[in-house]
C-alpha cells in the first residue's frame, strides 16, 4: 500500500468518526471510563470512603462543610493508618512513615497540590516549589532572614501595644463590663509582627483597631474556595494554566493581600534604589542579598506574611482558650507567671532565655499545639518511583500521601489514654524515654526534615511572650462557655468570636517593687 493509500484511509477514518456525534461522544466517554477504572483499581486494595474511590468530591465535600479535620479523623479511625481519601490521594496516620517521608533525605517529592500556592504565573516560592533540589536551595536562601538579631524587639514593641490597647479599650471594672474578641486582637498582633519582621512596615491593625486594608476579611473569605480549588487536580492545574493565573494572581492595591503585594514591592525597590537600606534589619534586606529575585523576594515575603500570620494567630487563640476554660491549669499558669515575674526587673519583658525558666508555661503551650494543631491539611507528598509499603500495604509510585495531624495528635497509642483531654502535666510527669516517645510524636506539628517550618524560632518566641505578658497582667473570662469560639476548619482554621472580658490584674506591694 502506497502513501497516498494510507493517508486516504485515515482521512476516511477521521470523517466516519466525526461525522457522527454519537461515536465522538461515546468515545470520549469510554475514554473517560476507562481512566477512572484503572485509576480505582491501582489503590483498590487501600480502604476508604467509596466515593474517594473514584472521584475528588469526598474531599471537596468535607472541606464544603468547612469541618474538614474531623471528617479526615473519622475515616482514620474507620479505616486505619492508611486510608484512600480520592482517586490518587492516601492520608496516614503512621508517625513512622511520616518521619519517612519528611526526612532530609526522604525520595518523597511534593506533590502538585503545592503549585496551588504559586502567587503568580511561572514564579515559585520555597511553599510552591516542587523541585527537591531548588527547595532545599531557596531555604538556605531564607534561613538566615529567619533568624534576625532585632526580632524579639519588634515581637516586645508588638505586645506592648496589644496590652497598651486592651488597657485604654478594653478594660472591664465593677461600673463597667466590656467584650472584646480576643480572635481578633490576636490576628492584629500575628499580622503586624509578621509585617513588620519581613518588610518593615507593620500594617499597624493593633494601633488603630482595625482590620486597616480588609485583609483578615478577604483572607477568610477566600480560603474556603482556595482549599477546594487544590483539591481537585484539574482545577488546580487550569487555575494554574499561564493565561488564567495572569488574571488572578494578586496585584497591588489598597485592599487586602493586594496591600502586601504593594507595601513589598515599594520596599524592594527602595532597597535597590538606595544601598544603604540593602543591609536593613528584615527579610526582604536578607532575602536581597542572599541572591534571590527583586521579583521573588515579593512573593517569598507575601508567604512569610501569610502563613506566619494565620499560623500564629490560630496557635495563640488555641493556648489562651484552653486555659482561660480551664481554672485548674489556668491557676498554677497565673501562679508560676507572677512568682517568676517577681525576679523581673520593674516594666520589662520577659525575655525569650527566661521564658524558658518557666515550665509549666512550656507545657501549656505544647499541650495546646497538640489537641489544636494549627494545621489539619495533608499536606500531600509524591510516593518515589520505586513505590513504597506500610506494614505490607502497597503505595504504589506517584501516590499522593497526606498526614492527619488532628487523628495523631489525640490518638491514645501517641499519648495515652486521656490523649483527648487537655493535660499539660503529660509533658512534666513522663520520664525521659516517654517524653522522647512524645516527642517524636508532637515535632510534627511544626513539620519535619526538609519540611520544617521556617519560622519555628520566631513563632515560640510569640507565644511566649504573649501568654506569659497577657497573663500577667490581666484576668481573663469566658463570655459565653456554651460558645468560647466560632471555628471553621477547611485544612487551616477560620476563627472568629472569642469574646471574653478583661480586668486589670490586682498586684500586691511586694510584686511591684
Amino acid at each position: 500500500m502506497d502513501l497516498a493509500s494510507v493517508l486516504r484511509s485515515l482521512h476516511e477514518l477521521y470523517v466516519a468518526f466525526f461525522s457522527s456525534p454519537f461515536t465522538f461522544i461515546g468515545t470520549v466517554v469510554g475514554y473517560f471510563i476507562v481512566v477512572q477504572y484503572l485509576s480505582y483499581r491501582r489503590l483498590a486494595h487501600i480502604p476508604g470512603p467509596r466515593l474517594a474511590a473514584c472521584s475528588n468530591l469526598w474531599l471537596v465535600r468535607a472541606i464544603w462543610g468547612q469541618q474538614s479535620h474531623l471528617d479526615v479523623y473519622e475515616v482514620s479511625k474507620q479505616y486505619g493508618p492508611l486510608t484512600r481519601i480520592g482517586p490518587n490521594d492516601l492520608i496516614t496516620t503512621d508517625v513512622g512513615l511520616i518521619h519517612r517521608i519528611q526526612a532530609a533525605r526522604s525520595p518523597y517529592k511534593r506533590s502538585r497540590w503545592y503549585r496551588g500556592f504559586r502567587l503568580a504565573p511561572g514564579i515559585d516560592n520555597v511553599l510552591s516549589q516542587t523541585d527537591d533540589k531548588l527547595h532545599t536551595k531557596r531555604r538556605a536562601q531564607l534561613s538566615l532572614g529567619f533568624s534576625l538579631h532585632n526580632q524579639e524587639s519588634i515581637i516586645d514593641r508588638h505586645v506592648a501595644n496589644l496590652i497598651a490597647l486592651l488597657r485604654t479599650k478594653y478594660l472591664s471594672n465593677e461600673e463597667q463590663i466590656k467584650i472584646v474578641d480576643l480572635a481578633e486582637k490576636l490576628q492584629f498582633f500575628a499580622l503586624d509582627v509578621v509585617m513588620d519582621i519581613a518588610t518593615g512596615s507593620p500594617f499597624g491593625d493593633l494601633v488603630h483597631d482595625e482590620d486597616r486594608y480588609e485583609y483578615l476579611k478577604s483572607t477568610a473569605d477566600s480560603l474556603p474556595a482556595i482549599a477546594m480549588v487544590s483539591s481537585v487536580p484539574w482545577a488546580g492545574k487550569l487555575l494554574q494554566s499561564k493565561y488564567i493565573a495572569r488574571l488572578i494572581a494578586p496585584k497591588a492595591s489598597e485592599y487586602g493581600i493586594g496591600k502586601i503585594v504593594d507595601i513589598a514591592s515599594k520596599m524592594v525597590a527602595a532597597r535597590i534604589d538606595d544601598k544603604s537600606k540593602a543591609d536593613g534589619e528584615d527579610m526582604l534586606s536578607h532575602f536581597l542579598s542572599a541572591g534571590i529575585t527583586p521579583t521573588e523576594c515579593i512573593y517569598e515575603s507575601m508567604i512569610a506574611i501569610l502563613g506566619g500570620s494565620d499560623t500564629m494567630s490560630i496557635a495563640l487563640r488555641s493556648v489562651m482558650l484552653f486555659t482561660i476554660t480551664n481554672p485548674r491549669v489556668y491557676n498554677i499558669l497565673v501562679s508560676s507567671i507572677l512568682e517568676f515575674s517577681t525576679y523581673l526587673p520593674p516594666g520589662l519583658m520577659i525575655s525569650s532565655t527566661n521564658l524558658k525558666r518557666v515550665p509549666y508555661l512550656q507545657a501549656v503551650i505544647k499541650e495546646s499545639l497538640r489537641i489544636f494543631p494549627p494545621g489539619t491539611g495533608q499536606m500531600p507528598k509524591m510516593a518515589p518511583r520505586e513505590g513504597d509499603t506500610l506494614n505490607g500495604i502497597k503505595i504504589p509510585a506517584w501516590t499522593n500521601v497526606g498526614t492527619n495531624p488532628w487523628f495523631i495528635m489525640r490518638d491514645p497509642a501517641n499519648f495515652g489514654p486521656d490523649a483527648e483531654m487537655f493535660r499539660p502535666e503529660r509533658w512534666l510527669e513522663a520520664d525521659e524515654k516517654r517524653l522522647k516517645e512524645m516527642n517524636y510524636v508532637w515535632e510534627l506539628v511544626w513539620g519535619y526534615g526538609k519540611y520544617q517550618c521556617l519560622g519555628k524560632q520566631i513563632a515560640e518566641m510569640e507565644l511566649g511572650k504573649v501568654v506569659f505578658e497577657l497573663l500577667r497582667h490581666f484576668e481573663w473570662e469566658i463570655v459565653d462557655p456554651t460558645k468560647p469560639m466560632e471555628s471553621r476548619n477547611v485544612g487551616i482554621w477560620i476563627q472568629k468570636g472569642m469574646n471574653v472580658r478583661v480586668t486589670e490584674r490586682a498586684l500586691d506591694a511586694s510584686r511591684e517593687k
